[in-house]
């Protein structure tokens, strides 16, 4: 199998660009009174998302920047601009994706708090059962 380079510099330049479109669609919803100004705005503005959460997801998988400081300095910058957080302790394959695609084996998905957010210790973990089994979790 092929392995590629992550295209650092293009992405960088994508991001950027997308951040100056989001700030400038934003801007100008502030601007204009007739509605469907403000709609078409919200219609561009969900077309340069769409590929903005296409960057924030290789941000979350760590694969938007070689360097893990930039990667996650970008993905955080991006998930300002959608309705969900940014996390880069979720690298990989998630629970969820697990749990589809092998539902025969127990996953463990992580509930995160204020107070431990990012960690998996004991008082922050509990596991929960694959969505559709009936099968308990062993604790």
């Amino acid at each position: 199998m092929k392995t590629f380079a992550i295209p650092a510099r293009l992405n960088l330049v994508v991001a950027s660009t997308q951040l100056i479109a989001m700030l400038s669609l934003l801007w100008a919803a502030g601007q204009v009174t007739p509605w469907w100004a403000g709609a078409l705005l919200a219609l561009g503005y969900g077309v340069v998302m769409n590929s903005g959460y296409a960057m924030l997801h290789e941000a979350e998988h760590g694969i938007l920047h070689p360097h893990r400081g930039l990667n996650d300095a970008v993905g955080t910058v991006l998930a300002l601009f959608f309705p969900r957080h940014f996390t880069s302790s979720g690298r990989g394959t998630s629970a969820t994706t697990s749990a589809i695609a092998a539902p025969t084996k127990p996953s463990i998905c992580i509930l995160r708090t204020r107070a431990g957010f990012g960690s998996a210790d004991s008082s922050t973990a509990r596991a929960t059962p694959p969505r559709g089994s009936s099968r308990p979790m062993p604790t």
